[in-house]
């Protein structure tokens, strides 16, 4: 297992699960390179800058952030959430997400199923099975030292079972840095 990985299976129960859905299809989706998402509270681009303000969180995913800080998941308020919409063969490129973050990083899984990959410039590689109502929280050695991916592909070899992918929407809450204590990349 990756240091500084945390998978809790069922951390949603049906009914949150099926509202928080519900609740995201209601925002505003916007093109995100080859998918849909929305951001709430910061976003980034060096283009324009670097990190500027944008829509607060909703009041749904306000609660989810007290609840994730409530929980221990994350120690500190969330005030960033980026919310990503995967169709079945779309995926994401190998990343670790911007230092512009404090430690911890949690992602909720809505929809479907997927594989996310683990892996590090000296070529170690992990694998972690996301369900559909759980949470993945990231941070320490596996925040910083391993990128993620979402493999683009239809389906996943899991456990011996093929797993179709259908649509999958994950929430990501970050904490941001105060703008002094941001590290440069």
């Amino acid at each position: 297992m990756v240091p500084g990985l945390r998978y809790v299976p069922g951390y949603l129960n049906a009914a949150a699960h099926d509202s928080l859905l519900t609740a995201v299809d209601e925002g505003a989706w916007r093109d995100i390179g080859s998918r849909r998402g929305q951001i709430y509270g910061y976003s980034y681009d060096l283009r324009k800058g670097g990190v500027y303000r944008v829509e607060d969180l909703p009041a749904w995913a306000r609660d989810l952030a007290v609840r994730l800080e409530g929980d221990g998941l994350m120690a500190e308020l969330a005030d960033q959430l980026i919310v990503n919409e995967y169709a079945p063969g779309q995926g994401i490129p190998p990343h670790v997400d911007a230092p512009l973050f404090t430690d911890t990083i949690v992602s909720i899984s809505l929809g479907s199923s997927c594989v996310m990959e683990f892996t590090t410039d000296a070529g170690a590689r992990e694998e972690q099975f996301l369900e559909p109502m759980s949470a993945l929280v990231i941070a320490g050695e596996a925040r910083n030292d391993w990128k993620h991916a979402i493999p683009p592909r239809e389906q996943d070899i899991w456990d011996g079972r093929v797993r179709p992918r259908a649509r999958r929407v994950s929430l990501t809450f970050r904490k941001m840095r105060l703008q002094g204590t941001i590290p440069r990349g």
